[in-house]
């Protein structure tokens, strides 16, 4: 198997064929896109999503937790 990277250079929201994917809206492609790109808490970014909270900035689990704290040592 075959993996492709996708460079998405000029992308633009507009480009998206939104009557194949029902529900989808520009606006939560852009949510989709800044979370993926995000360098915040992944958890963190969930739980907003969904009107919740963490007790900290940071579940320290995620991905992108690790690589901050990988950084800082």
């Amino acid at each position: 198997m075959t993996s492709k990277k996708v460079l998405m250079v000029g992308w633009h929201p507009s480009a998206v064929n939104y009557s194949k994917y029902p529900g989808l809206t520009p606006e939560k492609l852009d949510a989709i896109i800044a979370y993926g790109q995000s360098a915040l808490c992944r958890w963190l970014l969930i739980l907003r999503h969904f009107g919740e909270s963490l007790d900290s900035d940071a579940c320290g689990h995620c991905d992108n937790c690790r690589r901050n704290a990988a950084r800082a040592a």
